[in-house]
């Protein structure tokens, strides 16, 4: 059963990791 929760936990930080590229594209953005 671990290997599935690594499984999950891999996703989630990627699924994190792009919604924060995702936040910070809109909070630049107007910057720009």
């Amino acid at each position: 059963m671990f290997h599935v929760a690594r499984d999950f936990a891999a996703f989630g930080s990627l699924v994190l990791f792009c919604a924060t590229i995702v936040v910070w594209s809109d909070v630049l953005m107007p910057l720009n």
